[in-house]
């Protein structure tokens, strides 16, 4: 586990107490989650970004891609995604 220096030691501790509960509490999610196909698009609302245009007419048919993500910043993702779940994440 990485150092949390912004929480107090007592804040850190075990909580083994409470890990069943906790578990409980977040299975649900996680197995839904897990469930997500991730062929298609994000089901949650709140990936959808709405901007106002001047002409609601073009609100219909105005559709940009994102842009390809640039391979030679691959590798450079890549050592940071390896480097989180080496922490634990």
């Amino acid at each position: 586990m990485a150092d949390a220096p912004d929480l107090p030691a007592e804040e850190l501790s075990d909580d083994s107490a409470n890990h069943e509960q906790i578990l409980k509490a977040v299975t649900a999610v996680v197995e839904k989650n897990a469930a997500l196909d991730l062929t298609k698009l994000c089901p949650f609302p709140e990936a959808v970004v709405r901007i106002p245009l001047k002409d609601e007419a073009l609100v219909e048919r105005h559709y940009q891609r994102q842009p390809p993500f640039p391979t030679e910043k691959v590798a450079i993702v890549q050592r940071n995604i390896d480097e989180l779940l080496s922490l634990g994440y």
